[in-house]
């Protein structure tokens, strides 16, 4: 019964932690998910086992508690190295997660002890007693969902990739109150084990900590939402000036038709066939310039194509596109533009990193059913990019920015249950991806 005891006691202290510290990573493991957590669950067992069996056989006499104390933080010490070794984030990164997941940690422990103590629950001489465990069960239930979604807005402060010095000014309130944690449990001052008002100080606090938290990623979210809406209606207006300025100057044209044609009626009528030929190729060559080309019956990817193939032509870059879709597609068209300014925008500044002659773009857009396939590739110089935590990056000194846009294409291709793919060969950059299009994308 003591072994079962210490068992639910190590796996209470060791699994939800351990998924909080994972969840705002979740797709950034250098292993797979299995392999991860094969690993987890050797180091788990190989640990479990003696600290049960000390406090079941007494193992130790006097020293019990402190050699199961010495097991337990040697676990805590293999899965913290097994953290940092299979996530691929930044430093700073991880050590703000495990500093919230450790106040975490304390505020249960802290909650569960204050409860235990003020209410007076019979105890023994051992470790985790049965309605402390209980206690700590329905605590962890209780703030599982609110806590993960605090994990959830760390985890899109960690995709909006923050500069490390905000990370690092973060990392001190947790830090410290681990600091203030660590002394008193440690401190032959203060008795905490039966210090309720100590207990009541770390709660207070720990609360005060997760609000500020709270607070953060809220306003900071709402920054970087409204600057991205911004940026949106900013890439949208341009578009439909683009189309509306098109649209006036083929009006201009074929307002001027009927001029034309009175012209050409007095070459005929004057036998001037030499001028009304003359006249014809240079109507002709003018009508060739038209700025506006239907690529496809859909109006916004019209314009957006139209405006990225004559900014593409402005640095002598080739572009193809193969587009098959209908008139409408079951796409916000928000997302729709979101996706495609983006990969184009960035197919275009990949090509001026190389020499004109090698400038070229190429877009497939392909509908069927409720599905959409988009591929764009991009020539592109593989000496300005580097590989940063798993993913592509420009060498360039603000790279942080133009990895933007890619979050935002892996964000909408995620929505309507896409994955996005992404590949340098061959002096090319591809970006792939198919979109469902049903009604439940949320």
């Amino acid at each position: 019964m003591i072994a079962l005891r210490y068992f639910c006691g190590f796996s209470l202290q060791i699994f939800p932690y351990a998924f909080f510290c994972l969840y705002p990573f979740r797709d950034r493991f250098r292993l797979s998910t299995k392999k991860a957590m094969l690993m987890a669950l050797s180091i788990f067992i190989v640990m479990v086992i003696p600290f049960s069996l000390i406090a079941q056989f007494n193992i130790g006499g006097d020293y019990k508690e402190l050699i199961s104390n010495a097991i337990f933080y040697i676990a805590l010490l293999l899965f913290g190295m097994l953290y940092c070794f299979i996530i691929q984030a930044k430093t700073v990164e991880k050590l703000f997660v495990f500093f919230v997941v450790m106040s975490y940690g304390f505020f249960v422990t802290s909650t569960v002890t204050f409860l235990h103590r003020t209410f007076r629950f019979p105890s023994d001489h051992f470790m985790y007693p049965p309605l402390a465990l209980i206690l700590t069960l329905i605590i962890n239930l209780l703030l599982a969902k609110p806590f993960l979604m605090l994990m959830e807005r760390i985890r899109t402060m960690i995709n909006a990739d923050l500069e490390s010095r905000i990370w690092k000014i973060l990392c001190s309130l947790p830090a410290l109150f681990i600091l203030i944690a660590s002394i008193a449990q440690f401190s032959s001052i203060i008795n905490l084990s039966t210090n309720i008002i100590v207990h009541a100080m770390f709660v207070l606090f720990a609360v005060f900590a997760f609000m500020v938290y709270a607070v953060f990623f809220s306003v900071m979210e709402y920054i970087r939402s409204k600057q991205e809406e911004q940026r949106i209606s900013e890439r949208i207006l341009e578009n439909y000036r683009n189309q509306a300025e098109n649209n006036e100057h083929i009006l201009e044209i074929h307002h001027e038709i009927r001029h034309h044609m009175n012209a050409l009626s007095s070459y005929l009528k004057q036998e001037d066939y030499a001028g009304a030929r003359q006249y014809i190729q240079k109507f002709t060559e003018e009508a060739e310039q038209l700025p506006f080309v239907t690529y496809t019956a859909n109006a916004l990817v019209n314009s957006i194509l139209s405006e990225f193939a004559e900014r593409a032509s402005r640095y002598k870059a080739i572009v193809e596109y193969s587009i098959i879709i209908g008139r409408r597609l079951n796409m916000e068209d928000i997302d729709l533009c979101r996706m495609l300014t983006n990969i184009l925008e960035n197919a275009v500044e990949g090509c001026q990193k190389v020499s004109e002659g090698q400038r070229i773009i190429r877009l497939n857009l392909h509908s069927k059913g409720n599905f959409l396939f988009i591929k764009c590739e991009n020539s592109c110089n593989e000496d300005n990019l580097r590989i940063t935590n798993g993913k592509y990056k420009s060498s360039k000194k603000n790279s942080d920015r133009h990895g933007y846009g890619l979050k935002i294409i892996n964000g909408i291709a995620e929505k309507y249950n896409g994955i996005l793919s992404v590949q340098v060969r061959g002096g090319f950059f591809a970006v792939t991806t198919t979109l469902c299009l049903d009604e439940n994308n949320e």
